[in-house]
């Protein structure tokens, strides 16, 4: 598993600090999770969202 980055991110007038880790796998393709970098216990299962990392564009790139 390998951490390719975090963003901070504003969201409803506060600041989220997000992080993006990828999964390589051998037989399928690598999976990108995007989650918060803190997060209180009880919603670590359910703040993130997962899709393969060939979904997700460069920002830089985008701009």
């Amino acid at each position: 598993m390998s951490l390719h980055g975090t963003r901070a991110t504003a969201c409803a007038g506060r600041s989220l600090a997000l992080q993006a880790t990828v999964v390589e796998y051998d037989d399928g393709p690598d999976r990108c999770t995007v989650s918060p970098r803190t997060v209180e216990e009880g919603e670590r299962t359910t703040t993130w969202l997962s899709a393969d990392q060939d979904v997700f564009e460069d920002l830089a790139a985008m701009r």
